[in-house]
């Protein structure tokens, strides 16, 4: 569990989700969110085809089945009401949520991985979830307690909560699958389910778009894939040489590469106010260095 191993992984997860979320941004403003969720889950499956010929199929544990059919069928519901929550609300009061997840990761992983982080790396993990919410939701116009406000009568910040949750409890499946299997072999196996899962969900519930609509926006959706697909790789290699709340902690520190791109790539006001949060997140990211040294 060498910090030297686990650490440049999982900031590669946080540096490809900020970019995949930079990119998000851009094509969710020109397609509808479920073209965008169908296309970039289907060419994420079809870019990891070409390791195919490289993966050495390991003795798959008896524990793997279930793993996939518990994070698989949780990553297609939390993409369901993901759309659902985006569509009731504010995009600034929904998102924020998604920083609680390493924080109900301290519940679920003792209970379904038996791993519970030291002192130090608990509140460094704290620190990272507060510095995040700090970047999303320290502005003037909407006010630190906005998203808490927001629960009590909005249906998108509490669909986004359920969310957070259930995707603490899919990152410890993503690990009992990898520990009974390889890093490779979950993630294809996974990205399969997912694939095949949006795609149905998206034809079912979403609205009709033609090829027409989403083909001009074909190589951002493609990059996107990749993206997603290199994020996802880093992860599940990271799980298997750490405790997931330290790898999900780090990966939140997409937040604050998302501020930097914003204000240097997409000209985003603000930047001087977010520097509080930003600097709470580097914190938090030095104490579970230092839990891991």
């Amino acid at each position: 569990m060498e910090m030297i191993g686990w650490l440049p992984l999982a900031l590669a997860v946080a540096l490809f989700t900020a970019l995949k979320d930079l990119l998000n941004k851009r094509s969710v403003a020109q397609l509808n969110p479920w073209t965008v969720a169908r296309m970039q889950h289907l060419a994420a499956f079809v870019v990891l085809l070409p390791l195919l010929p490289f993966i050495s199929v390991p003795e798959i544990g008896p524990n793997f089945w279930w793993a996939l059919l518990g994070s698989g069928t949780i990553n297609v519901v939390a993409l369901l009401l993901y759309v659902q929550a985006l569509h009731h609300s504010d995009l600034s009061l929904t998102t924020p949520m998604l920083t609680t997840t390493p924080v109900f990761l301290l519940i679920t992983s003792p209970i379904i991985v038996g791993e519970f982080p030291s002192l130090t790396g608990v509140m460094g993990i704290v620190f990272i979830v507060l510095g995040a919410w700090l970047l999303n939701v320290q502005q003037r116009h909407i006010g630190f307690w906005a998203p808490f406000k927001a629960l009590y009568r909005e249906r998108g910040p509490r669909l986004m909560l359920i969310i957070a949750f259930v995707w603490s409890v899919s990152s410890n499946l993503d690990k009992v699958g990898i520990q009974n299997s390889s890093p490779l072999v979950w993630l294809l196996s996974l990205f399969a389910f997912i694939a095949l899962g949006t795609t149905l969900a998206a034809h079912h519930f979403g609205p009709r778009e033609s090829g027409a609509d989403w083909r001009p926006h074909t190589a951002t959706l493609w990059i996107q894939g990749g993206l997603f697909s290199a994020a996802a790789l880093c992860q599940f290699l990271a799980l298997e040489l750490t405790m997931v709340p330290y790898v999900i902690a780090v990966k939140r520190t997409s937040a604050l590469m998302a501020v930097v791109l914003g204000v240097w790539l997409l000209k985003e006001q603000g930047g001087r106010e977010r520097m509080l949060g930003a600097a709470v997140m580097f914190a938090g990211f030095l104490l579970i260095t230092l839990a891991q040294a």
